[in-house]
């Protein structure tokens, strides 16, 4: 007597429900052999997320009052006093920006020249660096430091191409030239200016200033 041998069929979804039990049965068992060290990187992450939650709320909350209290100083001894509680902050750089000019104009050149050199050292990346810069070439020409301040000059149009300050540093780099009578040379940046920044006011000066120079010669 012949025995029939029976086929067994297994359907997709059958294979799907296996192959899910299997996942599920391995899930569990790794989650019950590192369930503490699972639960206490869960709980780390959200105790981090918490942290940088409240964090950035402090922030804000920082740099409202460091603006508030940037609209209310009346004089340079305060705005130093703001540079100094909210260093690294941008309303601490404005205040010390501000200072730096301030104590220039009141013929402080020393201090204001102190301030835009620690301006400069901390806030790197602010859009007031090429003005510190031009700021620090003219109190160098002051000081009669002519070389000094052409170094500057040339920082600004090397670092800020595209600054709208660099066809004034230009203008500025050729007067300590024509004043040190290297006129040639003056010439030669006052046609460096009228070329590369056409479209500015500094570039008439610069056209008039070719004029006279080469007429002199």
């Amino acid at each position: 007597m012949r025995y029939k041998r029976h086929k067994i069929k297994i359907t997709r979804k059958a294979l799907k429900r296996d192959s899910f039990l299997e996942f599920a049965g391995r899930t569990a068992e790794l989650f019950s052999r590192y369930k503490f060290r699972i639960i206490a990187s869960v709980a780390l992450a959200a105790i981090v997320a918490v942290c940088l939650f409240l964090y950035g709320i402090y922030r804000e909350k920082l740099k409202s009052g460091a603006f508030d209290a940037l609209a209310e100083a009346k004089d340079v001894e305060s705005l130093v006093e703001v540079s100094k509680k909210y260093s690294g902050l941008s309303a601490g750089g404005f205040a010390l920006y501000m200072a730096a000019n301030q104590y220039y104009r009141d013929g402080q050149k020393q201090k204001s020249m102190e301030l835009f050199k620690d301006f400069l050292k901390s806030y790197p990346l602010s859009r007031l660096i090429p003005n510190a810069m031009l700021a620090v070439g003219y109190i160098e020409e002051d000081n009669g430091n002519y070389d000094e301040a052409i170094n500057v000059l040339n920082g600004i149009v090397k670092q800020f191409p595209l600054n709208y300050v660099c066809p004034e540093a230009l203008m500025f780099k050729a007067g300590l030239l024509e004043k040190n009578g290297k006129i040639h040379e003056a010439v030669s940046e006052y046609r460096n200016l009228t070329k590369s920044y056409p479209a500015s006011l500094w570039s008439r000066e610069a056209e008039a200033k070719i004029f006279v120079l080469e007429t002199n010669i």
